[in-house]
């Protein structure tokens, strides 16, 4: 660092935590030297007689080395040997985490040490526990207890187990041996060994970062972070399917190898079937492997999910989600090896405890919030102008003018279970379509099926499906294609819409002057009617799913129990007033495994 002249006294050196060149070094530990030399020159003698006298901090004759692996490299790592673990799922009864401390202590006069001190500090470089090296086991074949301060002229190997309560931020390990030589230092006090630190690699974070899709906080159980990997427009060609994980070790050193391992951890929406059929026992136990679709766990770039840590001693890898809404996903990052073997314990839930390689308990790892997917569903809403002038009605039929749009209203919150947002953003929407009073007689499921989607003028706009781009058709109508269906007889089975449901691109048409006459049939209320249309818009958009229609009242009072109940008589269709707006767990299951509607 430096050199001074100096009189008897204390002194204080500082170092500016630089290199020779003048560099900050980067954050570690660093041994340093005294010597200390003293020239007393007595010029009463002819010639003048120079006497030069020195001392050292350190021992001459002891020497901490770094142990060498199989492969004669050295081992700058303190390997870690596991948990004192009972219970896997029960992380009370963990008290300690196991180190194995590797070096070979060499004495040139063949002595062992005198006493020995092992340093433990954390990350942030504050010494947090010490021990005495003479109280720990060595594992060194033929060694014991307090064999850790054994030497020989040519080294001896030592491999002491560390305890390390499982509070502390276990970051390096700084050994300190004394040698036993006091009688070879004018002193004769035993001098220190140069000291010989190792560190504990280790993830200490590893985070979900943005590519083409935004991340935002995940609304729903489980917390987390959310993803929408749609196309953001039907012509949209951007991989909106993919993020970064990225993982920050100790030591912050280049070229460190980290593995990177994806899970699908357990869906928190549910614990029992169908919507989670991986859950066991009672109560039940969560558990993970309940993702739906292909690549389950998602996929890793590159496959093997080994990364090098840069300058910063960060180490990133691309992954890419599964479309499925609600598939959930965290990232386990290690210094680890072999960490493809990695898997979680029993609790394999979306607050998971305990990472394992075998049957040994993994330390130092990292693991990301939980990653959801969602879907946005885009509805386009169309709906009929006005009929044109001197238009012959029946007597029964009264409404007049615009058709009004059909009613989604109910949507976000029907489908939010199913981690699907709705938008009504097409851009297509159209609330002027000519105007048809039905579409009866010979040929009209043909000519509503035209009016929908005929190439030049069909009047859905979003003909075109695609499984990265969910949408759905909705059409406001005056009549349908069944006069037998159309209230005009009060004691008819009337129905509220129609959905095509027998090829793609699939539509509905809610039949407005139909839904009219009903509710003065049946003497609702307006809010009773909105209630009602609600429910048939979505109902029948719904069918864009394949649902098919429930005839049966499961409830113990007769009513409905899911939004796709549908009236079996004359004398059902009041209840369309109180059929709730929301989807069975089955239903909902069926909109998490569909690839588009």
């Amino acid at each position: 660092m430096t050199a001074y002249n100096v009189t008897g006294n204390s002194y204080t050196f500082y170092w500016d935590g630089k290199n020779d060149s003048g560099a900050y070094v980067d954050p570690w530990t660093y041994t340093f030297e005294v010597d200390i030399t003293q020239t007393d020159i007595n010029y009463n003698e002819n010639p003048a007689l120079q006497v030069e006298d020195a001392t050292e901090y350190r021992s001459r004759y002891l020497h901490i080395l770094r142990s060498r692996d199989a492969f004669n490299n050295p081992i700058y790592e303190a390997e870690y040997a596991g948990y004192d673990d009972g219970d896997p799922n029960d992380p009370n009864d963990d008290s300690y985490l196991y180190y194995i401390r590797f070096y070979d202590l060499k004495d040139t006069l063949n002595v062992d040490a005198s006493e020995g001190e092992l340093q433990l500090y954390d990350t942030a470089f504050n010494i947090i526990r010490t021990w005495d090296v003479a109280s720990l086991e060595c594992l060194a074949s033929g060694h014991s207890g307090g064999d850790g301060l054994d030497a020989s002229s040519v080294g001896i190997t030592h491999d002491l187990l560390v305890p390390v309560p499982v509070s502390d931020d276990a970051g390096i390990f700084i050994l300190h041996i004394r040698d036993d030589h006091p009688y070879k230092y004018r002193d004769h006090r035993e001098r220190w060994a140069r000291e010989l630190n190792s560190f504990v690699a280790k993830v200490t974070s590893v985070v979900w970062e943005e590519i083409n899709s935004d991340l935002d906080d995940n609304p729903k159980e489980g917390g987390g972070k959310r993803i929408y990997p749609d196309k953001q427009s039907r012509t949209d060609t951007i991989d909106r399917t993919t993020v970064q994980v990225r993982a920050k070790t100790f030591p912050k050193w280049n070229g460190m190898t980290v593995y990177f391992k994806s899970f699908d951890v357990d869906d928190p929406s549910s614990d029992s079937a169908p919507l989670d059929t991986t859950d066991e026992g009672t109560p039940p136990q969560p558990s993970g492997g309940d993702n739906r679709g292909l690549y389950s766990e998602g996929t890793m770039n590159p496959s093997n999910g080994i990364a090098i840590t840069d300058s910063n001693g960060e180490a990133t890898v691309d992954f890419t989600v599964s479309m499925q809404p609600g598939n959930n996903f965290r990232v386990v990052s290690t210094c680890m090896a072999n960490s493809m073997g990695l898997h979680l314990s029993t609790s394999n839930t979306y607050t998971v405890k305990h990472i394992f390689l075998g049957n040994l308990p993994v330390n130092g790892y990292a693991m990301t919030d939980m990653l959801t997917v969602w879907r946005k569903l885009h509805v386009e809403v169309d709906s009929m102008g006005a009929e044109p002038e001197n238009t012959a009605f029946d007597a029964d039929d009264l409404l007049r003018g615009d058709v009004a749009d059909p009613d989604i209203s109910a949507f976000a919150a029907a489908f939010e279970p199913a981690y699907t947002t709705v938008a009504r953003d097409t851009g297509q929407d159209n609330s002027d379509t000519p105007w048809h009073y039905d579409f009866t007689g010979i040929g009209g499921d043909f000519l509503l099926n035209a009016y929908c989607l005929n190439e030049e003028d069909g009047y859905r706009g979003t003909k075109v499906e695609d499984n990265a781009w969910w949408s759905v058709y909705a059409l406001g109508a005056y009549e349908g294609v069944n006069s037998y269906s159309d209230n005009d007889l009060d004691a008819e089975l009337a129905s509220g819409g129609i959905t095509r449901v027998d090829a793609e691109p699939e539509w509905s048409v809610i039949l407005m002057e139909v839904q009219r006459d009903q509710a003065i049939q049946h003497t609702w209320s307006g809010e009773e009617i909105l209630h009602a249309q609600q429910y048939v818009a979505l109902h029948e958009v719904a069918h864009q799913f394949n649902f098919t229609p429930d005839h049966s009242d499961p409830d113990e009072n007769g009513n409905p129990l899911d939004v796709m109940w549908a009236a079996g008589s004359n004398e059902d269709e009041d209840k369309r007033k109180i059929v709730p707006l929301s989807f069975s767990a089955s239903q909902l299951n069926t909109i998490r495994y569909t690839i588009r509607p």
